[in-house]
């Protein structure tokens, strides 16, 4: 048997030794250090640290001056309704909605109709409603037709030749229409019972209108009525008692209270 050659075996302990000298995990970590020293000293990254704090600084400045508009005062006022998580039901803010909206119930009901309607491209039915007066408007819930039932019906009846019915459909979480056993879609059967309504009432084609209102504009299956959003309604109601606020002496506590309850980012 040949003898190992001791220099040669030496030779291999030596580049074993360097090796794990120059690759081991801890020589590793020291060396990316070393990189990282080297870098810091560098006058890249002097610059590169520079950018960053002056977009910072750019950052906090657009915070800032956001923190000073309007919109974001609006965006954080105190929501009670958020705070007390208080949620209702379709029903009751649909009984809130059709009191709000009836003149003979809330002095606001009025105008609050008349804004929606020339808000929704609807001049000709607002100037009608303008000219009745209040005790010749009635709103009622759930209203009973042929095929359906509406949740909210505004109608004027005087003895002029030019009366107008609106409908409202309201719809608080998904703002899907409800099944019939016919398969007929709900919007599809409350706007021929509408139709129908108004012919028993003596009252024109042209002055009728329908509102599908869903948490997102949601678009009705009949494509018959005007899709809006409960947001959008509620601005249409929040704004119409901030311009009662400022022209009337109707106690402005009441009616702000009434604009915190519309505005309310949480009941809706």
């Amino acid at each position: 048997m040949k003898k190992a050659d001791p220099l040669k075996f030496t030779a291999v302990k030596n580049l074993m030794k360097d090796y794990t000298r120059r690759f081991s995990p801890a020589s590793g970590y020291e060396t990316i250090k070393i990189l990282i020293e080297n870098y810091k000293d560098s006058g890249l990254f002097e610059k590169s640290f520079q950018r960053k704090e002056e977009r910072f600084s750019l950052t906090r400045g657009l915070v800032e001056a956001y923190k000073k508009k309007p919109f974001f005062l609006k965006a954080v006022q105190y929501d009670l309704f958020r705070e007390l998580r208080l949620k209702l039901g379709e029903d009751a803010i649909s009984d809130i909605t059709a009191d709000m909206l009836n003149p003979k119930k809330s002095p606001f009901g009025k105008s609050i109709i008349v804004r929606l309607l020339k808000e929704t491209g609807k001049e000709k039915i607002a100037l009608i409603v303008e000219r009745k007066k209040e005790e010749d408007i009635s709103v009622r819930r759930e209203q009973s037709g042929d095929n359906s039932r509406i949740d909210i019906r505004i109608s004027t009846r005087d003895f002029s030749d030019e009366n107008v019915i609106i409908d409202i459909e309201l719809k608080v979480k998904s703002g899907s229409e409800t099944s019939h056993k016919t398969g007929r879609p709900q919007t599809v059967r409350e706007w021929e019972d509408l139709q129908g309504f108004a012919e028993t009432m003596g009252v024109s084609k042209k002055n009728i209108a329908a509102y599908f209102v869903t948490p997102y504009g949601t678009k009705s299956k009949s494509g018959k009525f005007i899709n809006l959003s409960r947001d959008k309604l509620n601005q249409i109601i929040w704004e119409e008692l901030g311009s009662i606020a400022e022209s009337t002496k109707i106690d402005s506590n009441g009616i702000g209270a009434l604009r915190h309850f519309f505005g309310s980012s949480w009941l809706f």
